[in-house]
């Protein structure tokens, strides 16, 4: 994997390129976001929002479809063979409204906020989450878990200090060893959103890295959709990729 800038030209958004779901603009999404993995770049900014890159959105949730049905189907393959997973936790969840609404809506804006948000490399994204993260593990070890009223006056203090720094370095550019490293911040954020998930599983541990790789393909394609299309969009990519295996489980449950 490449840590140096390339040339811009497979970031940018043309006007031939996302906006139409004609066949000719889907392969070729598909290969920008191809060219994007030999060599991950950071582009100088993210497209604006607009219909073209809402598009863009939905070709990139097609590739994902693509790539999940792929790994799904494997699996399957490896299950005919007596092959069991350890036990997934959100098989066990009760697929009520607030679970839905966490799964579809809380989950893909707070992984996205924490994994990805500062993958654009800028300052207005990187140091106010710096704070908020600093806060939310630093407060619980400084003052204790029994002084809730304190550490939840700091996580606001923390939060309105991060809006304000944010606001102040708005519009700055990207560090320059984010941009010469970026492969590497980009494998780090695909990596740790992987890891994080073995936590679905009952006594599962790294040697069990096979079980998330859906997740770290999804992360690959989320991390691509933030800083070629913005925060927004890999949060919306997110849902529709969550809310696509809700509704797979709850058609699974009502025909069982």
């Amino acid at each position: 994997m490449s840590g140096q800038v390339s040339s811009p030209e497979p970031s940018k958004v043309t006007p031939n390129s996302p906006a139409s779901l004609e066949p000719s603009a889907i392969p070729a999404e598909w290969r920008r976001f191809g060219a994007f993995l030999r060599s991950p770049a950071l582009p100088e900014k993210a497209a604006p929002f607009s219909l073209s890159s809402l598009r863009a959105v939905v070709v990139i949730f097609g590739l994902d479809l693509a790539a999940m049905s792929v790994i799904i189907g494997t699996a399957i393959l490896i299950f005919s063979f007596g092959y069991e997973l350890p036990s997934n936790k959100l098989a066990e969840l009760e697929l009520g409204l607030p679970i839905i609404l966490l799964i579809v809506v809380g989950a893909p804006l707070f992984e996205e906020i924490g994994f990805r948000g500062w993958l654009a490399g800028r300052p207005a994204h990187v140091w106010p989450l710096i704070i908020i993260g600093a806060a939310a593990f630093g407060l619980p070890l400084l003052v204790g878990q029994g002084r809730p009223l304190i550490v939840g006056g700091g996580l606001i203090i923390a939060l309105i200090a991060a809006i304000i720094l944010a606001w102040r370095l708005w519009g700055r550019t990207p560090f320059k060893f984010f941009s010469r490293y970026f492969g590497w911040f980009y494998a780090l954020s695909t990596l740790a959103f992987a890891v994080v998930h073995l936590s679905n599983y009952d006594d599962a541990n790294p040697a069990f890295l096979l079980l998330v790789i859906p997740q770290a393909v999804a992360g690959l394609l989320f991390g691509y959709t933030r800083v070629q299309y913005g925060l927004w969009a890999s949060i919306l990519l997110h849902a529709l990729h969550n809310g696509t295996f809700i509704a797979l489980a709850m058609m699974g449950k009502s025909a069982a």
